[in-house]
């Protein structure tokens, strides 16, 4: 529940000092249970690149791949 209350903060854009949102609310939150804002940050840092970051890798390699598969296709559906 505390990540979907960040995930809702986070959708505020702007930055405090180089920090997302999102990062400073799960600080505000997570520091009552006395776990260290530098672990919190990393674990902010960790789900972005988790969630956003590999999938769009993935997705770029999967995209790269099958443009050059579109190519040909197209040329024989000419062709034919």
């Amino acid at each position: 529940m505390i990540v979907a209350v960040a995930n809702v903060i986070a959708s505020i854009p702007i930055t405090i000092y180089g920090l997302g949102t999102r990062e400073i609310a799960l600080i505000g939150l997570l520091s009552t249970y006395s776990i260290a804002p530098e672990n919190i940050v990393s674990l902010s840092l960790f789900w972005f690149v988790l969630i956003w970051l590999f999938p769009s890798i993935i997705g770029l390699g999967v995209t790269i791949l099958e443009s050059g598969n579109g190519k040909t296709a197209m040329k024989e559906t000419v062709k034919g």
